[in-house]
Protein backbone atom coordinates (compact mmCIF):
# COMPACT_ATOMS: atom_id res chain seq x y z
CA UNK A 1 0.00 0.00 0.00
CA UNK A 2 1.61 3.35 -0.99
CA UNK A 3 0.84 6.74 0.82
CA UNK A 4 0.63 9.90 -0.89
CA UNK A 5 2.56 13.23 0.13
CA UNK A 6 0.00 16.01 1.11
CA UNK A 7 1.77 19.00 -0.97
CA UNK A 8 0.44 22.91 -0.75
CA UNK A 9 -1.78 23.75 -3.01
CA UNK A 10 -0.58 25.63 -6.48
CA UNK A 11 -1.39 28.92 -7.08
CA UNK A 12 -1.08 30.82 -10.25
CA UNK A 13 0.62 34.10 -10.29
CA UNK A 14 -2.75 35.74 -10.22
CA UNK A 15 -3.99 33.77 -7.32
CA UNK A 16 -0.75 34.25 -5.20
CA UNK A 17 -1.21 38.22 -5.58
CA UNK A 18 -4.57 37.77 -4.06
CA UNK A 19 -3.54 35.90 -1.32
CA UNK A 20 -1.45 38.95 -0.27
CA UNK A 21 -4.49 41.85 -1.14
CA UNK A 22 -5.68 43.76 1.85
CA UNK A 23 -9.86 43.24 2.16
CA UNK A 24 -12.30 46.17 2.51
CA UNK A 25 -14.61 45.19 5.55
CA UNK A 26 -16.52 48.62 5.83
CA UNK A 27 -16.66 50.38 2.51
CA UNK A 28 -18.47 53.69 3.23
CA UNK A 29 -18.03 54.98 7.17
CA UNK A 30 -18.97 58.35 7.80
CA UNK A 31 -16.63 60.22 10.30
CA UNK A 32 -17.96 61.10 13.30
CA UNK A 33 -17.35 63.60 16.36
CA UNK A 34 -15.46 66.30 14.13
CA UNK A 35 -16.88 69.29 16.35
CA UNK A 36 -15.18 67.86 19.06
CA UNK A 37 -12.19 68.03 17.14
CA UNK A 38 -10.10 71.70 17.11
CA UNK A 39 -8.96 72.58 14.05
CA UNK A 40 -11.05 69.62 12.50
CA UNK A 41 -10.88 71.92 8.79
CA UNK A 42 -7.69 72.35 8.47
CA UNK A 43 -6.64 69.37 9.20
CA UNK A 44 -9.17 67.93 6.90
CA UNK A 45 -7.94 70.26 4.28
CA UNK A 46 -4.50 68.68 4.54
CA UNK A 47 -6.38 65.02 3.49
CA UNK A 48 -6.64 64.10 -0.01
CA UNK A 49 -8.41 60.57 -1.55
CA UNK A 50 -7.30 57.37 -0.66
CA UNK A 51 -5.03 58.68 1.88
CA UNK A 52 -4.39 56.04 4.82
CA UNK A 53 -6.27 57.01 8.46
CA UNK A 54 -4.79 55.24 11.22
CA UNK A 55 -7.63 53.98 13.64
CA UNK A 56 -6.63 53.12 17.40
CA UNK A 57 -9.14 51.72 20.19
CA UNK A 58 -10.68 54.28 22.59
CA UNK A 59 -11.84 52.09 25.76
CA UNK A 60 -11.88 54.95 27.99
CA UNK A 61 -14.98 56.67 26.19
CA UNK A 62 -17.41 56.29 28.87
CA UNK A 63 -20.31 56.86 26.17
CA UNK A 64 -19.34 54.05 23.51
CA UNK A 65 -17.51 50.54 24.72
CA UNK A 66 -16.84 50.14 21.45
CA UNK A 67 -15.22 53.22 20.58
CA UNK A 68 -12.51 53.67 17.56
CA UNK A 69 -10.51 56.80 17.32
CA UNK A 70 -9.71 58.24 13.67
CA UNK A 71 -6.37 59.90 12.53
CA UNK A 72 -4.07 61.16 10.36
CA UNK A 73 -0.85 58.99 9.34
CA UNK A 74 0.85 61.82 11.18
CA UNK A 75 -0.74 60.91 14.58
CA UNK A 76 -3.85 64.12 15.01
CA UNK A 77 -7.17 62.58 16.31
CA UNK A 78 -9.63 63.66 13.34
CA UNK A 79 -12.73 61.87 14.51
CA UNK A 80 -14.31 58.43 15.69
CA UNK A 81 -15.87 55.46 13.60
CA UNK A 82 -19.95 55.97 13.85
CA UNK A 83 -21.42 54.36 16.56
CA UNK A 84 -23.36 51.03 14.75
CA UNK A 85 -20.17 50.90 12.47
CA UNK A 86 -17.57 50.38 15.01
CA UNK A 87 -18.17 47.18 17.02
CA UNK A 88 -16.55 44.44 14.56
CA UNK A 89 -13.58 47.30 13.83
CA UNK A 90 -13.49 47.09 17.64
CA UNK A 91 -13.46 43.80 18.03
CA UNK A 92 -10.65 43.05 15.22
CA UNK A 93 -8.22 45.52 16.89
CA UNK A 94 -9.04 44.19 20.22
CA UNK A 95 -8.01 40.52 18.71
CA UNK A 96 -4.40 42.43 17.80
CA UNK A 97 -5.59 42.32 14.14
CA UNK A 98 -4.23 45.62 11.89
CA UNK A 99 -7.12 47.17 10.58
CA UNK A 100 -6.62 50.97 8.90
CA UNK A 101 -8.86 53.05 7.24
CA UNK A 102 -8.74 55.53 3.68
CA UNK A 103 -10.15 58.51 2.71
CA UNK A 104 -13.03 57.35 0.19
CA UNK A 105 -14.78 61.05 -0.20
CA UNK A 106 -14.16 64.48 0.65
CA UNK A 107 -16.68 66.99 0.86
CA UNK A 108 -15.93 70.47 2.50
CA UNK A 109 -18.49 73.14 2.35
CA UNK A 110 -18.75 76.71 4.09
CA UNK A 111 -19.71 75.44 7.48
CA UNK A 112 -18.92 71.76 7.41
CA UNK A 113 -16.74 68.84 6.25
CA UNK A 114 -18.17 65.37 5.50
CA UNK A 115 -15.57 62.41 5.32
CA UNK A 116 -16.58 59.00 4.13
CA UNK A 117 -13.79 56.40 4.31
CA UNK A 118 -13.03 52.70 3.33
CA UNK A 119 -12.41 50.48 6.41
CA UNK A 120 -9.95 47.80 5.12
CA UNK A 121 -8.29 44.33 7.01
CA UNK A 122 -4.76 44.19 6.12
CA UNK A 123 -3.07 41.16 5.22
Amino acid sequence: MAFKTKTAPRFTRTQAHLRNRDVCIIDTASLAGTKRIEGFKELASDLGVSEKLVLKRDKRNKFDEWSVGVFTSAGKRIGLLPFGENEIVARLLDSGERVYGRVKRLEQRPSWVNLEMRIFLAS
